[in-house]
């Protein structure tokens, strides 16, 4: 799954349920879904028992590729280089509708191919 991270958050607690360490790191990010219009939003936890290298150094913004095992859970990671325009524009929406957040920190999205079309004007209705 190729998502735009939009949050991180570190996680290092103690289970009460197996009263084992639990670490990690956890990802909010952003990505297209085929049942939502525009984006998605998920939280994904990597385990520092995956010994995936540099996710501490994840930043808001970052474009990740998310790989999954056949039971569901996260079995690897890679960081990605350039944000598509789509998830560029979906960091930055997530950031404008809550105010305080740097938004500095968003990688400029690639210039489009094209301008979409405008808008067909709205039907009355009535039939021709």
């Amino acid at each position: 799954m190729k998502a735009t991270v939009l949050g991180t958050q570190l996680v290092d607690y103690v289970s009460k349920r197996t009263n084992q360490p639990v670490k990690g790191f956890t990802l909010f990010v952003a990505h297209r879904d085929s049942q939502v219009t525009g984006h998605s939003v998920s939280n994904v936890f990597i385990s520092d028992n995956l010994g995936i290298p540099g996710v501490i150094d994840i930043k808001p913004g970052s474009y990740v590729d998310v790989e999954y095992n056949n039971r569901g859970f996260v079995c690897g990671l890679e960081v990605l280089v350039l944000p598509t325009p789509e998830s560029a524009e979906a960091i930055r929406t997530a950031l404008d509708i809550y105010p305080g957040h740097a938004s500095a920190s968003v990688p400029p999205a690639p210039e489009a191919a094209s301008t979409p079309p405008a808008p067909e004007a709205a039907s009355t209705g009535k039939r021709k």
